[in-house]
């Protein structure tokens, strides 16, 4: 049998204790120290899967019926196989489910009632072989008597021990431990069925990119017939809807809290348009979930718009809360995306009433945890009731769900599921024994916590993990039989809100070292930071509610999701492939000049033509900077202008040269809101402008040659009358 979860230690109320005083003995011989062994398997050569147990909550007269499956798990046969029916005197606490699957090859120490051979053609079972069992027990007076099955209601052990011949010898080779829920209607001191609140999750992982197209279609199978997600939806809504059955004693509707992520509804609905899947080599193809979407869409439509279901709905994307609230810098990323998912719900679905209750990965959070989600509009938290553990000694019945938490922001409302059913629940899904025993553990630990104090009105919440993946057999069974058995009164979440707050000390939130180690990693945090930088920056140049920013900001919220923790490297690379994405985008608007060219000003001052160009299909708004330079003099050192999309534009700068020579110029472009767009470009100006000295230097020469030529005219004037004179004379 699948070891159990360890359990706080509780005292069974008064009125059943004075009944089975007698018992305590022998149960107390039944308790073993199991710390050690409770994660211990059983090594007995025979495996046996329990299928079925009926009927679900037996009365006196009734038939018990258990099936299942025998199989060979050692290399050798196994002869003479024989089965044999044990019940044990009832429990007294519910430690006692720890101690009595601590020791799975351990003996039953019951009742041998019953016994069931193996089909007649059946004389051995090979290596590696499998057969069917059926092994059944009339609960008639004398039964009962034998086994202590009082008027009043119990939990009893129950076991199934296989004997064969090995060689070894003849001896125990194998055996499953269960338990035996007895509540007979017409019992005394029956008490008040214990309310039970369901928070039923439909939560998946990101599917779609930036742009709208799927990665993958993966989530088609999860939503059609036999899919993990259609098979979740179909459990809870048909539970919702259960009607007596006339010969059966009793069937209830089952209301649940629906803990739905937003961005799974929207993914559907956008199936429901019609959706194309990424391919190899950049091609995309229909996708095959239209169908089912539509289908999925309109049967969660009519499960949450009923008027005793209720609907918690996550952020979108279900971030992981408590890494981001560590983080920092989150905040209005959160509060976008809890707003957001509860107007997508409220489009999609049709429902108006949504829980503002916060619900973190696991019911894990710390005081950063519950801040931000406060901060965000959650007005209560579903916790576990790890996450506020009790005091001291536990009370000697298992407190009400509703409890206070203290924290910074004063006095909060909480729901604390119970860990243990939480953990009965989860077990079912990969328990060797089958899940039908997991169910039964379930059933019988509600009715431990009834019979603890039976006129005490407590409520109970049952909070499966978020993605959790159980068969559609095994989910409808679980969810529909608490409407099924006496001990339960089946109710919605906001219902155990409003139940009494047991009195019990409790410890101030703790948040287990493996819960952190569990978080999305701070590096990944950063990374996702930066990505939504490059986001931010992109989208200044842009015009106001271009929708390509909105899907950026979309995957953003999806790279929050907690989906990633379990899957790090798919988180990962679709951060990336946003971050690629991004790059690609702002690189469509660029400085064209060419690098290194020269652009040379003909006189005192001129323009220097920068190219920048657009391929962008929208407008961009841009700011052209130069870096400043001694010997040039420029008008404006930033320019603004809009480039119209798939266009480039000449932007003139005006400069003014102080100087001959050839002077660097550094441009940049930049967004709005001054960060850098792309690389920069270095331009050359040559300038051919005389400065100050040369200009002097040149004036004085000139002033020099003319007054030479002067003299020399003048003197050539005097000579030439000269000699005119002496012509004369």
């Amino acid at each position: 049998m699948t070891p159990l979860r360890r359990r706080p230690v509780v005292a069974l109320a008064a009125p059943v204790v004075a009944t089975l005083v007698a018992l305590a003995p022998l149960a107390a011989a039944l308790l073993p120290a199991t710390a050690a062994a409770a994660a211990a398997g059983s090594s007995a050569p025979i495996q046996l899967r329990l299928t079925s147990l009926e009927p679900l909550a037996p009365q006196p007269g009734d038939t018990l019926v258990l099936t299942g499956d025998l199989t060979n798990v050692s290399s050798a046969p196994i002869a003479d196989l024989a089965l044999s029916l044990e019940i044990s005197p009832a429990v007294v606490a519910r430690s006692d489910f720890d101690a009595y699957a601590a020791d799975p090859d351990g003996p039953l120490l019951g009742e041998q009632l019953a016994t069931g051979p193996t089909p007649a053609q059946l004389t051995t079972l090979a290596a590696g072989a499998s057969e069917h069992f059926s092994i059944s027990l009339t609960l008639d007076t004398a039964t009962r008597d034998r086994l202590g099955l009082l008027s009043g209601w119990q939990v009893n052990k129950l076991g199934i021990a296989v004997s064969g011949t090995t060689s070894l010898g003849t001896s125990t080779v194998g055996q499953l431990r269960t338990f035996l829920p007895w509540a007979p209607r017409n019992g005394i001191d029956r008490g008040s069925p214990t309310p039970v609140a369901w928070v039923w999750p439909l939560v998946d992982r990101p599917h779609r990119s930036a742009s709208g197209t799927w990665f993958t279609d993966s989530l088609a199978p999860e939503i059609s017939a036999g899919g993990r997600l259609a098979g979740l939806l179909n459990a809870a809504s048909n539970a919702e809807d259960q009607s007596p059955l006339g010969h059966k004693p009793r069937t209830v509707n089952v209301p649940v809290t629906w803990a739905i992520d937003p961005m799974l509804v929207g993914d559907v609905a956008s199936m429901a348009a019609g959706y194309r899947v990424r391919g190899a080599n950049n091609t995309t193809s229909a996708g095959v979930g239209t169908s089912a979407a539509k289908q999925w869409l309109a049967s969660l439509k009519t499960a949450v718009t009923r008027t005793d279901a209720s609907v918690l709905p996550l952020p979108y994307a279900d971030p992981d809360i408590v890494a981001v609230a560590r983080t920092g810098g989150f905040a209005t990323t959160i509060g976008v995306a809890t707003t957001r998912g509860q107007q997508l719900l409220q489009k999609d679905l049709g429902t108006q009433s949504l829980l503002s209750y916060g619900w973190p990965v696991d019911g894990l959070t710390n005081q950063r945890g519950i801040s931000l989600m406060t901060a965000t509009g959650d007005t209560a938290m579903v916790l576990s009731d790890t996450n506020l553990p009790i005091s001291g000694v536990p009370p000697a019945a298992t407190p009400s769900a509703h409890a206070i938490i203290t924290t910074d922001e004063g006095p909060v409302q909480a729901l604390l599921s119970d860990s243990v059913l939480d953990a009965d629940v989860t077990d079912g899904v990969g328990n060797p024994d089958g899940p039908r025993l997991s169910l039964q553990n379930f059933l019988a630990e509600t009715l431990m916590i009834q019979r603890q104090a039976p006129s005490q009105p407590r409520d109970l919440v049952v909070a499966p993990d978020r993605r959790w993946d159980p068969t559609p057999t095994y989910a409808a069974s679980l969810v529909a039989d608490t409407g099924k058995v006496p001990w339960i009164e089946p109710v919605s979440l906001d219902s155990a809100l409003d139940s009494p707050i047991t009195q019990v000390d409790r410890d101030p939130l703790t948040y287990p070292a493996q819960a952190r180690r569990s978080e999305l990693s701070p590096v990944y945090l950063e990374l996702v930071a930066s990505a939504r930088k490059q986001v931010a920056d992109f989208a200044a140049i842009l015009p106001q509610g271009t929708p390509q920013i909105a899907g950026y900001n979309t995957a953003l919220e999806q790279a929050l999701s907690s989906a990633w923790r379990n899957k790090p490297r798919l988180g990962q690379d679709e951060l990336d492939a946003l971050r690629n994405t991004v790059t690609g985008e702002t690189s469509q608007v660029r400085i064209t000049s060419a690098p290194n060219s020269h652009v040379t000003l003909t006189s005192h001052g001129g323009k220097v033509p920068v190219t920048v160009a657009n391929h962008l299909d929208v407008p961009v708004s841009v700011i052209v900077s130069v870096q400043k330079n001694q010997r040039l003099t420029l008008r404006d050192n930033k320019v603004v202008r809009v480039i119209p999309a798939h266009q480039q534009v000449a932007v003139d700068l005006h400069a003014s040269a102080k100087t001959s020579g050839v002077f660097p110029l550094t441009i940049q472009l930049l967004t709005p809101n001054g960060q850098k767009l792309g690389s920069s470009v270095q331009l050359y100006v040559r300038s051919t402008v005389y400065g100050t000295i040369t200009l002097v230097i040149t004036g004085a020469a000139t002033a020099a040659l003319m007054v030479a030529v002067a003299i020399r005219l003048t003197r050539r004037a005097m000579a030439a009358r000269h000699s005119t004179a002496d012509a004369a004379t």
